[in-house]
């Protein structure tokens, strides 16, 4: 009884308090309003991120709800979405990796980082956070419905779609 109690008081602080905010996502679709990334290492984006550090985590994705924003954020080392209606099951990922153009010999294995991504995580947060920019394509080789499907594309034709959208046709 007392290791439940010190796990639910474990779980508290880290939902509440050290939860890291990657950034806001605008969840209407009609307006062209730019999102809102945290992930620069700039003095005002480094004030901006203490300050959400202080504030309950509730209370965040509370007050980003009315303003129609949804709160891209890392809870245990997954990166996870909120206003999330579904969860999203990809299929079997047999490779994906990045690649420059202009030497496609030399590819950066990205399979191990994608298992941490919520699927219904915007593409650009996955490349902002584990894409070096050198690299501007990626293959996709991926196993459904019995079938090995293989797929590339460019990173920047990409960005504002969602990783579960990465793997329809």
């Amino acid at each position: 009884m007392f290791e439940r109690s010190l796990i639910s008081i474990r779980n508290f602080c880290v939902r509440n308090f050290f939860v890291k905010i990657i950034g806001f996502k605008n969840n209407d679709i009609n307006i062209l309003t730019k999102n809102i990334w945290l992930t620069s290492n700039d003095i005002y984006t480094n004030f901006i991120y203490f300050i959400l550090l202080l504030v309950p985590f509730t209370i965040t994705v509370h007050t980003a709800k009315l303003f129609n924003y949804a709160v891209i954020y890392n809870y245990d080392s997954i990166y996870y979405i909120t206003n999330n209606k579904s969860n999203k099951i990809i299929p079997v990922l047999l490779e994906f990796k990045a690649y420059s153009s202009s030497d496609p010999t030399y590819l950066y294995d990205l399979t191990y980082q994608i298992k941490y991504y919520n699927t219904s995580i915007p593409f650009n947060v996955f490349s902002t956070l584990n894409i070096p920019k050198i690299y501007d394509s990626i293959k996709l080789k991926y196993l459904i419905k019995g079938t090995i499907k293989e797929k590339h594309f460019m990173i920047n034709d990409y960005k504002n779609y969602l990783i579960y959208n990465l793997f329809e046709n």
